[in-house]
C-alpha cells in the first residue's frame, strides 16, 4: 500500500510539474514572437520614416546648410558683439514637386535676429530643386523640414567683463 501510495504521488508531482514547464515554455515563445513582432514594426516604420524623408539634390541636409550659407548675402556686422555663435532654426516645406516653400509658423530666432532670418528665408526660396519625400506607397508627398544654421560670430568681443568692485578695507 505504501509503494502505491508512493507512486501515485510521484506521477501525480510529475503531473504537475511537466505542464508548468510546458506553460514557461510557451510563455518564453509568446515573449520571443512579441519581440521579433516589435524589432519587424520598427524596422518597417524607419523605412517608411527615410523614404519620407525628401533629399536634396546636392546631398543631404547638410549639404544643403552650406549650400545657404554659400549664398547668404548678410552684413555679419550686424550682429550683436556679446554672442560668439549665432543660431537659426528657419521651418520650410519641401513640396510634392520637389519645389520649396517657407513655412507660416513664427521661428524664435525670427525674434532675436530679424535680418538674417530674412535672408536665409530668401535663399531658401530660390534652392535648387529637392528629390520630395514619399509616402509608403512611393507617392510624393510635401514634408516639412527645419534649417538649423549655427555661424559663427566673428564681431565677437568677448562676454563684458563686470565691473570692478571696490575694495572695502577695515570693518564698519
Amino acid at each position: 500500500m505504501k509503494r502505491l501510495i508512493l507512486i501515485f504521488s510521484a506521477l501525480w508531482l510529475l503531473a504537475a510539474v511537466v505542464p508548468a514547464e510546458a506553460k514557461n515554455d510557451s510563455l518564453k515563445m509568446a515573449k520571443k514572437a512579441e519581440k521579433q513582432r516589435e524589432r519587424e514594426e520598427r524596422e518597417r516604420l524607419h523605412e517608411i520614416e527615410r523614404m519620407a524623408q525628401p533629399h536634396f539634390k546636392g546631398g543631404d541636409i547638410d549639404k544643403f546648410e552650406a549650400w545657404v550659407v554659400a549664398n547668404l548675402k548678410f552684413d555679419f556686422g550686424t550682429l550683436p558683439r556679446d554672442t560668439p555663435h549665432v543660431r537659426v532654426e528657419v521651418p520650410f516645406y519641401v513640396e510634392a514637386d520637389g519645389s520649396t516653400s517657407l513655412s507660416d509658423e513664427e521661428c524664435p530666432s525670427e525674434r532675436l535676429y530679424p535680418h538674417l532670418v530674412f535672408e536665409i528665408k530668401r535663399v531658401i526660396q530660390f534652392s535648387p530643386e529637392w528629390e520630395p519625400g514619399h509616402d509608403p506607397l512611393g507617392n510624393p508627398i510635401r514634408t516639412r523640414q527645419v534649417l538649423a544654421i549655427t555661424l559663427q560670430n566673428h564681431n565677437y568681443m568677448g562676454a563684458p567683463q563686470p565691473a570692478p568692485r571696490p575694495i572695502r578695507r577695515g570693518r564698519r
